[in-house]
């Protein structure tokens, strides 16, 4: 949020935060104990980056979470909790939307209340707007809906099966689930992401392209839990979550496989580049000489959404146009040092 807010306090506009599912606030035995949950944590940032300049929208459907939410809000006075349901919520928002930059959080139970076509007008909001928006996507609720093992056993036309099939075609703008999900080869995770690409690319489609995915699960072999996905219109915000995701996913991964270990207290970000990112750098750069190593980078992370981190990016076009590397680079600003602005192309063997 903090990075977030620190961009788009540039511009000449009210920030509003909208969470559909927001929750109590706190995730605990009592309110003012526990974690804080998504309103608060958008709130504290929002009070340290940009006081007075936001509002926030925060609903459930639940009574006591919608009271308990209440209670935990109250010192910000910018924050609104409100009680009703988010399908009631995401229709009528865009109605009331003007020139504000606008953070929609999406966090649902299950896959009810985000249906493709409420976020359609969100998403394809006036380019002259900053919009941005985060959709956690539950793999277990798809696998739910699916009825898969019903299907196979011939079941398919049971009404209660297409009841719920119809729910996700809905929910997904599509029946294209059902090639992957309801398949009889790959593995429930496979099937999983599948789907979540695509929907991925037709949200993106809608208007906001700059647009990623980060697989979540509770160790490095453990089953998929959902997908956290993120849409934007502006090349920073991809970048920086890239660089967001990549460290939260892996950080987990290495604490949950070290834990209990001699490697509990190693950095796992003292590992050396991936070999996988020296071959992307040199195929974009073989494909498209003269591209600059920011450019480069955007590429790359738009190919490679959360394999690799910026910092990993710059030691190994570092190592790549040393005096024997494979690489030379333009010294555009006369600094005999490498930077992203300097164009990139494949050494010859002559050089």
């Amino acid at each position: 949020m903090v990075p977030y807010l620190n961009k788009v306090s540039k511009l000449d506009a009210d920030i509003i935060f909208i969470d559909a599912f927001a929750g109590p606030g706190r995730f605990g035995s009592g309110d003012d104990e526990g974690d804080a949950g998504s309103p608060i944590i958008m709130c504290e940032a929002a009070e340290r980056t940009v006081p007075g300049r936001y509002r926030a929208i925060f609903a459930n459907k639940n009574k006591e979470f919608h009271d308990r939410l209440r209670k935990n809000l109250s010192q910000y006075k910018a924050a609104k909790p409100v009680l009703g349901n988010a399908e009631d919520l995401l229709r009528e928002l865009p109605n009331e939307l003007g020139n504000e930059t606008v953070f929609l959080y999406l966090d649902p139970f299950g896959l009810k209340g985000c249906d493709f076509e409420l976020l359609r007008p969100i998403l394809s909001r006036d380019t002259k707007h900053s919009t941005e928006v985060v959709v956690n996507l539950s793999i277990l609720t798809m696998q739910r809906l699916s009825c898969r093992n019903r299907v196979l056993e011939g079941r398919g036309r049971e009404e209660g099966v297409v009841g719920k099939q119809r729910s996700l075609t809905k929910a997904l703008g599509g029946d294209y689930w059902k090639a992957s999900l309801l398949a009889e080869t790959g593995t429930p995770d496979s099937r999983a992401e599948a789907v979540a690409v695509e929907y991925l690319r037709r949200l993106s489609a809608l208007g906001l392209q700059r647009s990623g995915l980060c697989p979540v699960r509770e160790k490095p072999n453990s089953r998929l839990k959902y997908f956290v996905m993120f849409f934007s219109r502006h090349e920073d915000a991809l970048l920086l979550m890239n660089n967001i995701m990549h460290d939260a996913y892996h950080e987990t991964m290495f604490d949950a496989e070290t834990k209990g270990t001699l490697f509990a207290d190693l950095d796992w970000k003292e590992s050396e580049p991936p070999v996988a990112l020296r071959t992307a750098v040199l195929d974009l750069v073989g494909k498209q000489p003269g591209t600059t190593a920011r450019d480069l980078w955007l590429m790359i992370v738009q190919k490679h959404f959360m394999r690799f981190r910026q910092k990993d990016y710059t030691t190994t076009i570092r190592h790549l146009v040393r005096p024997s590397g494979p690489l030379i680079y333009e010294d555009v600003r006369g600094t005999r040092r490498v930077n992203l602005d300097a164009p990139l192309k494949r050494r010859d063997s002559n050089e």
